[in-house]
């Protein structure tokens, strides 16, 4: 099942990362969170540093303080601090894995991280982050459709319904709603052609 990792992996410095798209949102609520399970500090320039502090009470640093931090989230830096143990970055880094964010619809970010799995984020307005995991209907349709995928490769809206309908024993109109909130979710992608593929493996 998708379970809640992103935070807990950061905090305990199982996971170093740096993103493929710069969210000030995302970046402030997980970096307030992270303070709060750890004292991680976030280092950034001026361009976060006021949105952040506001979530952090004030516990942000800019980026010319790095030596002060032994642990710290990256943010708009320049360059990586020399002495400090970089959990999360929105430059590509030597050492760090590739997570790729996306904002979905409903204003929550959705994380990829290959071999390790995808998780929903949720900021909310005080600047606490609530990790989501997907309901078990999409992760069920999910799997489904990721067998499908093995086996014939990529495949047209109309063919991802019948498989959920024979499969999961779903009607049209179920099976063709879970398919598009996959889709919505990015956990589904458009190839050229209008055919479908999962984004990423289902977790074990």
């Amino acid at each position: 099942m998708w379970r809640p990792w992103l935070v807990e992996g950061l905090a305990s410095g199982s996971l170093r990362l740096y993103t493929s798209n710069a969210y000030k949102r995302f970046f402030a609520g997980v970096s307030a969170s992270l303070y709060r399970a750890g004292g991680v500090i976030l280092l950034t320039d001026d361009e976060l540093l006021a949105a952040t502090t506001t979530a952090m009470g004030g516990l942000a640093r800019r980026c010319s303080e790095a030596a002060t931090a032994e642990r710290v989230v990256l943010a708009w830096c320049s360059s990586m601090p020399a002495e400090a143990d970089v959990v999360l970055a929105w430059r590509r880094l030597k050492g760090l894995r590739r997570a790729d964010v996306s904002l979905l619809d409903d204003g929550s970010y959705l994380v990829l991280v290959e071999d390790v799995g995808a998780s929903r984020i949720v900021v909310t307005g005080e600047g606490a982050v609530e990790e989501s995991p997907f309901t078990g209907m999409e992760e069920e349709a999910f799997r489904v459709l990721w067998s499908a995928y093995n086996e014939y490769g990529p495949f047209k809206l109309r063919d991802a319904c019948r498989v959920l309908e024979a499969e999961l024993g779903l009607s049209r109109v179920e099976a063709r709603r879970l398919v598009e909130g996959l889709i919505a979710k990015k956990l589904m992608s458009r190839e050229p052609g209008g055919y479908l593929r999962p984004r990423i493996r289902p977790p074990l």
